[in-house]
């Protein structure tokens, strides 16, 4: 295992900072919208346009160097459902601050790559939803019971002291460390009402450094679960919060839902209501990842398309994703549902998402914005810099199913021989 310390000089070099913000940045920025002012009064577009690209570097590479604190992030909510008054907080940092989480995220993600087992599945290096869903489902020939567990506020609920524990276990060196646990502290600004928002514990969401902390944070969770379960032939999959568990009967199912409320209970988490029935899937489906498993096979149920319509609207209302961000992102849900449910329903399905969409073209300035970096996003640059670190494999979870690791066109054969011949 590679435990070299890091440190604020190595996340700092010219090479990977140049690949970031320099002449040619890197495509990660396409991902946000590019418009959307941060707390700074700053866009994507418009710091890219306020500085030249030894500017960027220099900018970058000293607010590492010189520990800055970060700036306040800018919260905007979404609704979770349609018909629903729950949100979901997505909060964004300052342009120059997402340059740094990038470094960070970087650096933090391969480290998790050597501690993590295959419980948990999300925002993993090289591991897409839909070969988790694929694999879920290979798993329910034999293991036919299932329940859907989702923890209560998770990202919020999280107590400061366990991630302080985590940061300080990490292989890096007291400058990097104090970074990341005045992150998990950092000021959230309200949008709508410009006021601070009070926080006592929980992490930001919408970083790309939080789902890899909090994967770390439950990774002693994931182990011991994962072993406790293997005794009751049932196993456990967590994508974030939403945890599926299968057992070859409604007992043993029972029973590890048990183990796995008591765990999270000590961990100061509750299973959110409504969640955690038994289903039987010979008979009935079950939804996860907006995913249906069930006696017909896996399908896209409705509430899932419903979901998608106003989350996509609400970012576009609130200037989170532009237009061309939104058709960006129906672009990533044709790929992922192409590989789940029969390719020749799912332009169908993609079509019926946007045509309840509203969306209207950009102003002249927001245009030009847009050109203006887009001309910096090099279309044939790499997705970003991981100019020195060593890309590793995880951790078994102690589940003899070698079959577990296949992610390739052959495990999608042992799903449908049919659709995939």
């Amino acid at each position: 295992m590679n435990r070299e310390i890091m440190t604020l000089s190595r996340l700092a070099s010219f090479q990977a900072i140049d690949e970031l913000v320099g002449s040619r940045p890197a495509r990660r920025w396409g991902r946000a919208s590019l418009i959307a002012r941060r707390s700074d009064g700053h866009s994507i577009a418009s710091w890219f346009e306020a500085y030249r690209p030894e500017e960027r570097i220099t900018v970058v590479r000293e607010s590492i160097l010189d520990g800055k604190p970060w700036q306040s992030l800018m919260r905007v909510r979404i609704p979770k459902r349609p018909g629903s008054t729950e949100t979901r907080a997505i909060d964004m940092p300052t342009v120059l601050d997402q340059a740094r989480l990038y470094v960070f995220n970087d650096w933090l993600s391969v480290h998790a790559e050597t501690v993590l087992t295959r419980v948990a599945s999300a925002f993993r290096r090289g591991v897409r939803m839909s070969d988790v869903i694929l694999n879920a489902h290979r798993r329910t020939k034999r293991l036919p019971f299932a329940a859907v567990v989702d923890i209560s506020a998770f990202y919020d609920n999280i107590r400061w002291h366990l991630l302080d524990a985590i940061i300080a276990g990490l292989p890096a060196d007291e400058g990097v460390r104090v970074l990341l646990r005045d992150l998990v502290r950092v000021d959230v600004l309200d949008r709508r009402t410009r006021a601070l928002v009070v926080r006592t514990a929980g992490i930001p969401q919408g970083l790309s450094c939080s789902p890899v902390l909090a994967n770390l944070l439950l990774n002693e969770f994931d182990q011991g679960v994962a072993h406790a379960l293997s005794r009751l032939e049932a196993v456990i999959r967590r994508w974030c919060d939403d945890i599926l568990l299968l057992a070859a009967t409604g007992d043993a199912l029972q029973r590890a839902l048990g183990i796995v409320q008591d765990r999270l209970a000590k961990l100061g988490f509750t299973i959110k209501p409504g969640t955690g029935r038994i289903a039987d899937l010979r008979a009935e489906p079950i939804a996860w990842l907006g995913i249906s498993f069930g006696p017909c096979g896996l399908e896209v149920p409705f509430t899932t398309i419903g979901k998608k319509v106003i989350e996509l609207q609400a970012k576009l209302d609130q200037g989170i994703l532009d237009p061309e961000g939104v058709e960006d992102r129906l672009m990533a849900l044709h790929r992922h549902y192409r590989w789940i449910i029969h390719p020749g329903n799912v332009q169908e399905l993609i079509t019926s998402i946007r045509e309840k969409l509203v969306i209207t073209n950009p102003s002249p300035s927001r245009k030009e914005n847009l050109e203006t970096i887009q001309r910096l996003i090099d279309d044939r640059h790499h997705r970003g810099p991981f100019p020195s670190w060593e890309r590793t494999r995880g951790q078994p979870d102690g589940v003899d199913d070698r079959r577990e690791a296949q992610t390739d066109q052959g495990d999608r054969r042992a799903v449908d021989p049919e659709r995939y011949p």
